[in-house]
Order: C-alpha cells, then sequence, then structure tokens
C-alpha cells in the first residue's frame, strides 16, 4: 500500500514552481485584461455604488508596526479577538504588493478594497501577500494582479471570503499554510485558480471557479475539503496531482471543462467524493488513479454523471478501477432546470 508522506518545503516549492513556469508563458494572453476596471484618478472613486479612498500600498512587518499604523489611521475594530482592527475602502494601486503583511498574530479584516498590482512578469509578488502570519479576514475586495492575486505562506487560519479575483498567474495560492478558508468568492482568468500546496485542512466552499487554465490544483495537502463550488468553463477542473490524502469533495458543480472534472493523481488516497456534479467536460468527467478513492457513500448515495448509461455502477476511469457504486445520470436538459436552480442557489449563497 503506497504511503502518504509529508515532504520538505524545498521539495513542495521546487514542485510547484515547475508547474507554474510552464503555464505562465501560455497565460501571457491575461496581462491587459486584469487591468480593465482600474479605477479613475483622483483622492477617491466609486465603482458600482461602493466608493474607495486611494491609499498608498500596506507594508506591515510585526505586531507592533500593525498597532503603530492603525493607531495613525484609525483603523480601530472590529476585527476581534477582541476588537483589533479594520482596513476599509481603500484604492490600493502598486508594481509591487498592494498589501503585504508578514509576522502578525493579531486579528484583522480587509474589507470591501480594490488592489491593482502590476508588477514587472518577473517579480514574482502578489496584489496581497500574508507571510508566517495567522487571524487575517478578507472580505468583499477586488482584486487585479499581473502575478498572484493573493498568496498565502506559512500562514495559519485565515478566511477569503466573497472576493473577486482575476490574476496572470495564480488567484489564490496557500503554501504550507493550515486551514486556509476560501468561501463565497469568484475567481477568473487566472492560469491557476487555486493552488493548495503543502496546506493542510484547507477548504474551498461556495466558489465560482471559472475561465481558468487550472480551476483547482493541489499538491502535498492533507485533510482539506471542496464543497458546494462551481468549477466550470476551465481546462483541468479539480486536479490533485502528489499526496493529497482524506479530501472530502462534496457537492460541487464541475462541467464544461475542456480537459478532465476531476483527476486524482496516483499519489493521491482515501478521497471521498459524493453527490457531485460531472457533466460535459471533454477529455472526461473523471480520471482516478490513486489508491482507496471513495466515489460514493456506500449505502445510496454517489454522484452525477453525464456519461452514465442508467444501468448498474459507474466505473471510474484511471489505473484505480474506482466504482461508483450509486450512480446518478446528470441529464442535458437539467442545464435549463435542476442545474439551473442548484447555480442560482450557489449564486444566492455567495451574496
Amino acid at each position: 500500500m503506497r504511503d502518504v508522506a509529508k515532504v520538505s518545503s524545498h521539495q513542495t516549492a521546487k514542485m510547484f514552481v515547475a508547474v507554474v513556469v510552464v503555464m505562465a508563458i501560455a497565460s501571457a494572453v491575461f496581462l491587459m485584461t486584469v487591468l480593465d476596471e482600474t479605477p479613475p484618478g483622483g483622492d477617491t472613486t466609486t465603482i458600482e455604488g461602493d466608493t474607495y479612498t486611494q491609499h498608498p500600498p500596506i507594508t506591515l512587518r510585526n505586531n507592533t508596526e500593525f498597532a503603530n499604523q492603525a493607531a495613525e489611521e484609525g483603523w480601530n475594530g472590529d476585527g476581534t479577538s477582541s476588537n483589533p482592527y479594520l482596513i476599509e475602502s481603500f484604492w490600493i494601486r502598486s508594481d509591487a504588493e498592494c498589501l503585504d503583511i508578514s509576522d502578525t498574530t493579531v486579528h484583522f479584516v480587509v474589507r470591501n478594497c480594490f488592489l491593482s498590482s502590476t508588477p514587472e512578469l518577473s517579480a514574482d509578488c502578489a496584489a496581497i501577500s500574508i507571510y508566517n502570519s495567522s487571524n487575517a479576514h478578507l472580505e468583499s475586495c477586488i482584486v487585479h494582479s499581473n502575478d498572484d492575486g493573493m498568496q498565502f505562506f506559512l500562514s495559519r487560519q485565515c478566511t477569503v471570503h466573497n472576493c473577486t479575483i482575476e490574476a496572470l498567474s495564480v488567484g489564490v495560492n496557500a503554501t504550507e499554510s493550515h486551514d486556509l478558508r476560501l468561501e463565497s468568492s469568484e475567481i477568473r482568468n487566472c492560469t491557476f485558480g487555486a493552488t493548495i500546496i503543502g496546506s493542510p485542512g484547507v477548504s474551498l466552499s461556495h466558489n465560482w471557479i471559472c475561465h481558468n487554465e487550472w480551476g483547482v490544483l493541489a499538491q502535498f495537502s492533507d485533510s482539506c475539503r471542496l464543497w458546494n463550488n462551481t468549477i466550470s468553463e476551465n481546462q483541468e477542473g479539480v486536479d490533485l496531482q502528489i499526496l493529497c490524502a482524506n479530501w472530502s469533495i462534496r457537492n460541487n458543480i464541475v462541467l464544461n471543462n475542456t480537459g478532465v472534472g476531476i483527476r486524482l493523481g496516483e499519489q493521491t488516497g482515501n478521497i471521498s467524493l459524493l453527490c457531485n456534479r460531472l457533466g460535459w467536460n471533454e477529455m472526461s468527467n473523471a480520471i482516478d488513479d490513486g489508491l482507496d478513492n471513495k466515489w460514493d457513500d456506500g449505502v445510496n448515495r454517489g454522484n452525477y454523471w453525464s456519461d452514465y448509461d442508467s444501468s448498474g455502477v459507474y466505473l471510474v476511469p484511471g489505473s484505480a478501477g474506482s466504482v461508483d457504486h450509486y450512480p446518478f445520470l446528470l441529464e442535458e436538459s437539467n442545464d435549463t432546470t435542476v442545474l439551473a436552480a442548484w447555480l442560482h442557489s450557489l449564486k444566492a449563497d455567495k451574496q
């Protein structure tokens, strides 16, 4: 039986960089499009009813710097515990990071901000960078970047909620970060929508991850949850590549991707997949090359498949020889009936 093992930081970074370099070249067409909604000049601007105040990039290196700048600018609660910092309604443009926070443990909220980062292609930076920090909550922000949108590295218990992210490279990246929550957000027009690298306990729920090259890509990450997301019209939908185990993948809509809807690589194990809608993905709705992955609950519920022939079990393509023992047919007519209602309910939950 293959072993799902831990790997070093060096191995993690090396693998991820190799993948990113290959795909970044192919994604250069996005370079100009991410800037289309940049606000006009002036101290304030209003976009779709939201008013933003121009602010220079924010760099904070520890709790003391955070407290000092918060006192100067009036960033007082409610970020809790108890009542730390709220950064709200800023428009920040930068040729590097717009928000760069490291080595902090204070609770803070960044809400309703418009962040536009335009670095050189080789700059290797993110519009929002959270390093070795915890308790960050990013809510209702719009992020445009010529590199990465949001980068969490060596961080813990951070949340991204109801944000819209477009980026040349990665929309949201968690590297060696624990218990990140990405929820009710829209990630589009990226090379990678969301990447989870060496990061256990990550939860993605109620997101719209569409029109990227990869929707969700993961490596070296255990005990993550992928629930109630719409992952559509990417090239690859969900791709668990190396040493991912004990995931729960449930109630997702994975439609119309040009490659594979859900791909489980050779070194994945004990992945539970239930009640997902898998339809009309051009290469295959799913491929399972892993070990002991389960495609039903063992009782009466499996997944919905557009290519199910309505009789017997569903044989999941791939070397694992996996079987959905309780499959359901996902019919094309459901695009305008059942699926339309499902998509509408997810959109309502996002708002």
